[in-house]
């Protein structure tokens, strides 16, 4: 196999991976991803294996419908995210809101707390 067939299909294994991880992130099953992206099931899960890349009209779609950055998906960056975070946060109802700022402000106080005690111990 040429390098750059090896390279797209190390390309495609990262991608499908990323895609699964967003879609359980998401609460998709494969089915209802192929039917949100409009592939079929089998392409679907094709792709999440690896065994098959994604058009960049897919692709697109896959961004869109998991509220994931393009650059999540072919790069695995996520330094984009939170603007895909923001989008997801204006679906929720206000109360889903005001949970999510609870539950986060609650990580960040246990984070400062943590840092503190590292500190103490150097």
């Amino acid at each position: 196999m040429a390098k750059n067939d090896d390279e797209k299909k190390a390309l495609d294994q990262e991608i499908g991976a990323r895609i699964r991880l967003a879609r359980k992130a998401a609460g998709l099953t494969q089915e209802r991803l192929a039917e949100l992206v409009d592939i079929n099931p089998q392409h679907m899960s094709d792709i999440e294996r690896g065994k098959r890349g994604t058009s960049v009209i897919s692709l697109r779609r896959f961004s869109i419908v998991l509220h994931v950055t393009s650059d999540y998906l072919l790069f695995g960056s996520n330094e984009t995210n939170h603007i895909a975070f923001v989008e997801r946060m204006k679906t929720l109802n206000e109360a889903e809101q005001d949970m999510i700022e609870r539950a986060s402000n609650l990580i960040l106080e246990a984070m400062v707390v943590a840092a503190k005690a590292a500190k103490k111990d150097d």
